[in-house]
């Protein structure tokens, strides 16, 4: 039973607090101290992170019932950065530190191995407490900015991920008088900017926030921000927003530049969205909304057409040019790919107004414009005919040109819809063509391949089935092999068990990866065999892999291709030797054993990797 604990610091990390705690019980040994408050000598440590918190916060009972692992993750960690990020899924089913360590093993934006302060904030410290400790948002990836006094952060010898002392460090005062790296003005702005912005996540309770909340709020921005449309050009516009807000300086940084990474397609893959490191995350946010306090505070509606209610534009209407209409339908049109609404009235009158279009009366040719003229302008307009209104007056009334309402008379009330009728009635007929083609070639495939399956047939033709299944469903079936759906023998239900319990062990496997390649110490490529060859039953998936589609499926989702395991091995070499040091193409990947095999566009990564490396130590 420990008698003492210091009281922790707003935003100390918990490893600060233990090196403090070190410090003034006077025990220097790494493991020592490790064994006296987690109950055992080999724990995880990080910048920001300890693991067997729960051992932790048992010791420490005694002194505060506040003392819960909870409440060291969200106000001592830099979980609250990764937590809005979760799928809600995660949320209530994965494990708190698990889920942080996963989070901050990501290597898209690099990663912190030394501790980083500012030399500023640590004379306040001693100033205040009459002693440092490590704050939390400087030891936050993407954060190498002070914003507070807008200086660029130091960086501490000592390398705590490698743990190469067997004791834990805290600032002392000799730090304080340590310049800070010159950093180009521009730069230093944006990057304070990003910190601050990061430091939202800090003192706001994000609790009920998941990513299936934000990746709504990107698209409703991507078309307030008008790059939406056209589809084929919106991550080209998004790319070119984001280089124009942070700058090519700040993106290389951060290992986020758009030119020489494709992150930014992730936001539109709904099983890579998640995966996103956080602080590219705050990078589209400032983006689209100006910054993150924005982005979570407030719901900005597209609305290309401004406020409801609308006018209604029926002449034969009780409520002509009056604002009535509450409904409208935004599309995108056929021909120019831009934004235009249906506005639609329940006097059953439809009009249309394209992006940029807000008053329907200033619209030229408007009678082109109207879809329906629903049935209050119909009821209406035969009361006309049948009192024998004049055509001159019923032009007039009608706002219409006297050959239009002979039009309307010969052809019928709607000349728009009777249009789209003809057109409708033409696809008709083609799509009728079509099918009898179609039909003819399954009949066909099934006459020269009797014994065939519906899957196989459909194999030689998927054309053919494609197009029957949609559109011919009954007679596809009804002239097709009997379908396998619902029938289940006693041999498949074992292969689907089997299935889901490789499927249960691969994604543990997933998990534990990185403590798999700490226990190898090496890196591990993540390739079927290596992922197959490392859970108990994997050697069925070699010949057998067609009877195991879910685990198949999520293999094909987390393997690693040669190009991003060359890159992971290369950010590796950087960080383990030449941090501080400058290094040449040549001497970089000869470390991390790749120069030999190297891929092209690792080769490429290689070169920038060194060349932001050797400016920033240049500076």
């Amino acid at each position: 039973m420990i008698s003492y604990f210091p009281h922790p610091y707003k935003d100390e990390t918990v490893y600060s607090l233990i090196a403090r705690y070190s410090q003034h019980i006077g025990i220097k040994s790494r493991y020592q101290i490790h064994n006296e408050l987690m109950g055992k000598t080999m724990v995880s440590i990080k910048r920001e992170y300890i693991s067997n918190m729960e051992s932790l916060s048992k010791k420490l009972k005694p002194f505060s019932n506040d003392y819960t692992s909870e409440y060291f993750i969200r106000g001592h960690t830099t979980f609250p950065f990764a937590a809005p990020f979760r799928t809600r899924d995660e949320h209530e089913t994965e494990n708190k530190h698990f889920l942080h360590r996963r989070r901050d093993s990501l290597s898209e934006v690099p990663s912190k191995e030394h501790l980083y302060y500012c030399s500023y904030c640590l004379k306040e410290q001693f100033q205040k407490n009459g002693e440092g400790y490590w704050q939390r948002l400087f030891q936050t990836q993407g954060v190498f900015v002070c914003y507070k006094h807008v200086r660029a952060l130091n960086v501490h010898e000592t390398k705590i991920v490698k743990q190469e002392l067997n004791k834990f460090e805290i600032p002392n005062p000799s730090l304080i008088s340590v310049p800070e790296k010159n950093m180009d003005s521009v730069v230093l702005t944006k990057l304070a900017e990003l910190t601050q912005n990061i430091d939202y996540f800090y003192n706001h309770s994000l609790d009920e926030v998941f990513i299936e909340n934000i990746t709504p709020k990107y698209l409703e921005y991507i078309k307030i921000l008008g790059i939406a449309i056209p589809n084929s050009k919106m991550k080209k516009k998004l790319n070119g927003l984001l280089l124009s807000r942070f700058g090519d300086d700040v993106l290389n940084l951060l290992n986020s530049n758009p030119k020489n990474n494709n992150w930014i397609d992730s936001l539109f893959t709904s099983k890579r969205i998640y995966k996103m490191h956080p602080v590219r995350h705050v990078l589209l946010m400032i983006t689209m909304a100006g910054s993150v306090k924005k982005f979570f505070e407030e719901n900005p509606k597209f609305a290309p057409f401004g406020e409801g209610p609308w006018l209604c534009l029926n002449p034969l209407s009780n409520h002509y040019s009056e604002k009535v209409v509450k409904e409208i339908i935004i599309n995108i049109h056929d021909g120019n790919r831009d934004f235009q609404a249906d506005f639609i009235c329940d006097c059953g009158y439809v009009y249309r107004l394209r992006y940029g279009e807000k008053d329907p009366l200033k619209v030229k040719y408007f009678s082109n414009r109207v879809m329906k003229k629903g049935h209050v302008w119909e009821a209406e307009f035969q009361k006309l005919i049948i009192n024998g209104i004049s055509m001159k007056d019923i032009a007039k009334k009608t706002q219409l040109s006297t050959p239009t309402i002979r039009k309307i008379i010969n052809e019928g009330i709607d000349p728009i819809q009777n249009g789209l009728a003809r057109k409708k009635r033409d696809n008709e007929g083609l799509r009728n063509q079509k099918t009898l083609k179609y039909r003819q070639l399954w009949k066909n495939l099934q006459r020269e391949n009797p014994e065939f399956s519906r899957s196989q047939l459909s194999a030689l033709n998927r054309a053919a089935f494609a197009w029957l299944h949609q559109y011919d469903k009954k007679w596809i079936n009804a002239n097709s092999p009997s379908s396998r759906i619902g029938f289940t023998t006693k041999k498949e239900e074992k292969f689907i068990q089997e299935d889901l319990a490789l499927l249960k062990k691969l994604k543990q496997l997933d998990k534990e990866w990185q403590i798999l390649e700490q226990n190898a110490g090496k890196i591990i490529r993540k390739s079927p065999t290596a992922l197959t060859r490392n859970i108990s039953g994997g050697n069925k998936l070699k010949s057998k892999s067609e009877k195991f589609p879910l685990t198949t499926s999520f293999i094909s989702t987390i393997e690693e291709s040669t190009v991003d395991f060359q890159k992971r091995k290369l950010d590796r070499a950087l960080k383990d030797f030449f941090m501080e040091k400058i290094v040449s193409k040549h001497k970089l990947t000869e470390k991390a054993g790749v120069r030999r095999s190297l891929k092209r566009e690792a080769e490429l990564y290689a070169e920038e990797l060194v060349k932001i490396h050797n400016t920033y130590l240049q500076k």
